[in-house]
């Protein structure tokens, strides 16, 4: 039987959003565990019939074979999906507690955020791995002047809602608390996830930073109140040094 307690009840109850301090935890009827971290980290989600989990496609490693695999597209990816699916639903149909096993597309740790119904977060386009039922998801584009993160261009992912979201690091994770008014400068393509509380604008690096992802010395100036999530490895630098490795061959 299907589990859906009362919304209110997570209100009462659930911590504000927050990077977990340990490697398992649990939201209503999902249970989950991070495993082999921080460089091959994998997920484990168990749950109970009628319920649903939704990941990025490729993500599945294994299944109990009471898992149904639905894929989707939505809204924007619809534009610039050439057709291929962006997103699959796993739904536990029968046959007792489902488990699947979801895994980064690059080497790395698996940030897992607590959804309460009062925070929102961005994340840049890439870093979704998976979310529970009552995450809701939103792809919306961004003001020029803010625009240019992670390579994504003008499209971010936006979050909401109550459950468990998983997003894909590459490296480890950092959380960074800004105070009201507090500053902090970031590295384009260092960036996972923020806070909708906090405000942010591309600035020129000054010097300071040589982003290889905008390719102009762009770098993100936050001011808080909010969290910041970053990876401690850039995408980019790690595509440049594999070109690099094979072209020199």
């Amino acid at each position: 039987m299907s589990y859906h307690p009362p919304s209110h009840q997570y209100q009462q109850q659930l911590p504000p959003p927050q990077v977990s301090a340990q490697n398992h935890g649990s939201f209503g009827p999902f249970f989950y565990q991070t495993m082999y971290k921080d460089a091959n980290t994998l997920l484990k989600i168990n749950f109970p019939q009628g319920e649903v989990i939704t990941a990025r496609a490729g993500a599945m490693v294994g299944m109990s074979p009471n898992i149904k695999i639905e894929g989707k597209m939505k809204g924007l990816a619809k534009l610039f999906s050439s057709g291929k699916m962006f997103e699959q639903k796993l739904i536990a149909v029968g046959g007792g507690p489902a488990e699947v096993l979801l895994a980064p597309r690059f080497l790395g740790d698996i940030l897992p955020i607590v959804l309460d119904g009062r925070t929102q977060f961005n994340a840049s386009k890439g870093q979704f791995l998976a979310k529970t039922q009552g995450v809701e998801k939103i792809t919306k584009s961004q003001s020029l002047g803010s625009g240019f993160f992670s390579g994504e261009g003008l499209f971010i992912d936006v979050f909401g809602g109550q459950g468990l979201l998983f997003l894909q690091v590459l490296g480890a994770v950092h959380p960074i608390d800004l105070a009201p008014g507090q500053e902090y400068v970031i590295d384009n393509g260092h960036l996972v996830a923020w806070e909708t509380s906090t405000r942010y604008c591309t600035v020129q690096a000054s010097g300071f930073f040589d982003s290889m992802k905008s390719g102009e010395g762009l770098v993100c100036r936050f001011t808080g109140p909010g969290r910041v999530y970053i990876q401690t490895r850039n995408p980019e630098e790690l595509k440049a040094w594999i070109t690099s490795v094979v072209q020199a061959q």
